[in-house]
């Protein structure tokens, strides 16, 4: 049996459904059962979630050099934010309110693919153990991060220029 993966996701989420989590958190597995399961398409995923695989860890190693923490806002924009609810497989979700969205946004947009890409040393990523540990890809593995890199930076950039919260978690 292979061990599970360890999948980073986002949803985009409006500032009367953060403040209704924030007062029952309860309902955060509702919500997101209701937004990324939703069959019948009352409430589309699409343009509200973002999955960024296996690489979460990765970019956050990218953005501060650090397997965890780091200097803020960049530090926030994958392992971040203020706890919320119950374990949700790597932890409990986090969350980032709007005026933190757009700080985040405006930090990443400050670092472009290329500075990004620049800072990538597959040796530093395997001595940090930064998940998924098997950084010996070469190109392959700057591609992956930077791919999903840019994903992220769109996603913050159009939930900032929305006015919109951010839920964060490992799955």
């Amino acid at each position: 049996m292979e061990p599970m993966s360890l999948i980073g996701n986002y949803l985009r989420i409006t500032p009367s459904e953060l403040r209704r989590l924030i007062e029952q958190p309860a309902t955060l597995v509702d919500l997101l059962t209701r937004v990324l399961d939703s069959e019948d398409g009352d409430v589309p995923a699409d343009g509200r979630w973002l999955e960024i695989d296996e690489a979460w860890q990765g970019i956050h190693f990218l953005l501060t050099g650090r397997p965890t923490g780091g200097r803020r806002p960049l530090a926030d924009a994958v392992l971040g934010g203020t706890p919320i609810g119950e374990e949700l497989g790597y932890g409990p979700a986090r969350y980032l309110d709007p005026k933190q969205v757009k700080s985040v946004a405006h930090a990443l947009a400050k670092l472009d693919e290329e500075e990004f890409r620049s800072r990538f040393d597959a040796e530093k990523l395997r001595s940090a153990g930064i998940y998924p540990c098997s950084w010996d890809n070469g190109e392959d593995d700057i591609d992956y991060l930077a791919d999903y890199y840019t994903q992220l930076v769109d996603f913050f950039r159009q939930a900032a220029e929305a006015g919109d919260a951010m839920l964060m978690w490992v799955d």
